[in-house]
């Protein structure tokens, strides 16, 4: 029974990450960076739920992007999302400056939109913000 469980969750987890065209490399920062593991199987009960709540939020923004449109056309209606490097460096920017005490509601302020979490922000955002961030650290 338990098997089977497994089985349905991880059936709906590479569902959600397919929903939400993601690519290998995408999907693997995100394991990464929330879980620190490289696979889904290496993630316990509670964490596979974690794990599908983000994707939920990801195919949630993905739906939206017709409205709201943050994807670059060449990557055919891929969201232009930032690596791993981008998003450690912007987290860690935002971090250590002590004049920012709220860093998505200030992020959101400058790429006039609203931001619930670092990977709404696209790569042309993620340069603009980190070349703003390192001029305020000058």
């Amino acid at each position: 029974m338990n098997t089977k469980k497994n089985k349905n969750i991880y059936a709906k987890i590479h569902i959600l990450v397919s929903e939400c065209k993601l690519t290998d490399e995408q999907y693997r920062d995100i394991l990464r960076d929330h879980f620190s593991v490289v696979s889904s199987k290496e993630l316990n009960n509670f964490d596979k739920n974690r794990l599908i709540k983000i994707l939920s939020k990801i195919k949630t923004m993905v739906s939206l992007q017709g409205v709201d449109c943050h994807c670059n056309s060449s990557q055919n209606g891929q969201i232009e999302q930032l690596t791993f490097y981008q998003r450690k460096k912007l987290t860690s920017l935002l971090n250590s400056n002590e004049q920012i005490k709220y860093p998505l509601q200030w992020c959101s302020k400058i790429i006039k939109r609203h931001i619930d979490n670092i990977y709404s922000i696209t790569k042309s955002e993620a340069s603009k913000l980190i070349s703003i961030l390192l001029k305020m650290k000058e």
